[in-house]
């Protein structure tokens, strides 16, 4: 898929929406809604990821995903790490490659 300029925009403005909603989420991590909102957040993310070859976050995403997945979605601090490790994470908009970094 070859992605416009405007598409990659839109793109980034979704991950920067969805980083702060997992901020959020974090923060009421002894909320079950906030945990079940975490992983629909993680698997929008994945999507998007993978539709905008993004492989570097995509592998990030995956990585918490399955962590709170294998834990039945009870958070430890090496989740919590890991999340915040991956709202840290930027995205940068205009690489032909996909650039992650922390």
């Amino acid at each position: 898929m070859t992605t416009t300029l405007a598409q990659r925009q839109i793109f980034m403005n979704d991950i920067k929406d969805s980083f702060e909603a997992l901020y959020f989420n974090i923060a009421h991590l002894d909320n079950q809604e906030s945990i079940e909102n975490i992983v629909t957040i993680l698997y929008a993310l994945r999507i998007a990821s993978h539709t905008y070859e993004e492989y570097a976050l995509q592998k990030k995403v995956e990585e918490v995903l399955a962590l709170m997945l294998n834990h039945q979605n009870e958070h430890n601090a090496k989740i919590v790490r890991k999340l915040y490790a991956l709202v840290e994470a930027m995205v940068y908009p205009y690489q032909k490659e996909s650039m992650l970094t922390y």
